[in-house]
């Protein structure tokens, strides 16, 4: 009876063996995979902050360009009056030597 129960102890303990040596393998593979998501986690916060920054820069020249279309157009708007002005001129100038 003694030697039963010490090969059933012996089964036990070798079946404990593999399952401890299995658990030890997981719980590797389970570190690498949380390393690895944590490499990516800092990957991707870096290029949120690089496009947090392109995006700044680009709505930033998007307002210097839209000011400066302002300004174009409000230019434009002043040359196309003087030129009515001028032409306005001339009219009256011309009506006055006719006259």
């Amino acid at each position: 009876m003694f030697s039963v129960v010490a090969c059933y102890l012996e089964d036990c303990g070798s079946v404990l063996v593999q399952v401890m040596i299995a658990l030890a393998g997981h719980l590797q593979y389970v570190e690498s995979e949380k390393q690895k998501l944590r490499a990516q986690v800092r990957r991707l916060c870096q290029e949120n902050t690089w496009l947090r920054d392109e995006l700044a820069n680009t709505q930033q020249r998007l307002q210097q360009s839209e000011q400066q279309c302002a300004a174009l157009e409000e230019q434009k708007k002043h040359l196309e009056f003087m030129g009515e002005m001028k032409k306005y001129e001339m009219d009256t100038t011309l009506v006055r030597f006719y006259c």
